[in-house]
């Protein structure tokens, strides 16, 4: 039997080489109107169009029925997720689960909260790809997914604080000071599955100095690191530049953020993933 890998959209990816891989798109509401964050979305257009305007803005989960689409047809399912600190999607999913394996007896459906989003859940894909390879049983495929999570740190530099506030995870007070001063925000993901602030910098070289001090006392000492930008790549790339200059023997790569992650991560925003240990 194959096993089906299926993510929300908010790790960015919408093709997985070599996995039998699925995308369940979260939706960006914006005047009235809906956004599938799939992948012919042009997520940095739509930020544009949406400071323009000034407009209402929201965000969705995909519903239990959207979760149960990507499922079917498949016997043995492992299921992804944004921080259900962050999204309903964790919820949807493990609803959608219960159904499918209702309807469809011997089944086996595992959904996994990856307490994070974006890059650290492409780093997750790429560790459990690995693992389908090495033909690691699929009852153990959900634990080992766990502890590698536990050894993983996401940061994130944000120039707008804007709709991360509007969602509830930052005070208002403190996106609208942000906002005034043109102050720079590094945040990490905390155990929980939550954003806490790091620091505050002005200025792209204290902001980058800010993120690789903070890798290197959260315990980085090379390997993988997984960059994701919204319309941003000059920044991605001096980031990048600045690590492995920093950090011996590492595999960084760097790519877009889709719907979901351009909406938090807002413009020039960056969310950076990186291993400390592979567990």
């Amino acid at each position: 039997m194959n096993i089906r890998v299926i993510a929300d959209s908010s790790s960015n990816i919408f093709r997985f080489d070599g996995l039998d891989y699925h995308a369940v798109p979260l939706k960006i509401i914006f005047n009235g109107l809906e956004y599938p964050d799939v992948e012919s979305l042009n997520a940095p257009a739509l930020m544009h169009r949406i400071h323009e305007s000034g407009g209402a803005t929201s965000t969705s989960c995909p519903s239990i029925g959207d979760w149960m689409d990507a499922m079917e047809g498949a016997d043995r399912i492992l299921c992804m997720t944004i921080s259900g600190q962050l999204s309903g999607a964790y919820n949807a999913a493990l609803n959608a689960a219960v159904e499918y394996m209702d309807e469809h007896p011997g089944t086996q459906v595992h959904v996994v909260d990856s307490l994070s989003t974006g890059p650290e859940i492409r780093l997750g894909l790429e560790r459990l790809k690995q693992d389908i390879e090495k033909e690691i049983p699929f009852d153990e495929l959900s634990a080992r997914l766990h502890r590698y999570f536990s050894g993983v740190h996401i940061l994130f530099s944000l120039e707008s604080l804007t709709n991360l506030s509007r969602g509830g995870r930052v005070s208002s007070a403190v996106a609208k000071i942000a906002g005034m001063i043109g102050l720079q925000f590094v945040g990490a993901g905390s155990a929980e599955g939550t954003i806490q602030m790091v620091g505050k910098c002005r200025g792209a070289n204290r902001t980058r100095k800010l993120l690789l001090d903070t890798m290197s006392e959260t315990g980085f000492d090379g390997g993988k690191v997984r960059i994701s930008h919204c319309d941003n790549p000059t920044g991605a790339a001096a980031l990048a530049d600045a690590i492995r200059k920093v950090f011996r023997n590492c595999d960084v790569s760097i790519d877009e953020c889709a719907g979901i992650c351009s909406y938090y991560a807002d413009l020039g925003g960056l969310i950076v993933a990186y291993e400390t240990n592979t567990l």
